[in-house]
């Protein structure tokens, strides 16, 4: 994982520094896993109207957009 080391660093602490991180790098990997599995999941259900909602930014504030329109590709 790390080689940094600080000095006067006691056996206890390096061990307990190792364990944490190998800990961190299995969470970060177990999130990329869970995100990579929502990026797969099939489209959800419908909306029963396409709703109508007012930009408050970018230069648009009060332009109106169809829910439809803001996931366009």
């Amino acid at each position: 994982m790390s080689e940094l080391r600080y000095p006067n660093e006691s056996r206890e602490y390096r061990e307990a520094r190792q364990s944490l991180l190998k800990d961190e790098q299995e969470l970060v990997d177990k999130v990329k896993s869970v995100a990579e599995k929502r990026r797969q999941l099939p489209r959800g259900g419908e909306l029963k109207e396409d709703y109508v909602f007012q930009w408050a930014n970018d230069g648009k504030v009060g332009k109106r957009v169809k829910f439809s329109e803001l996931f366009e590709d």
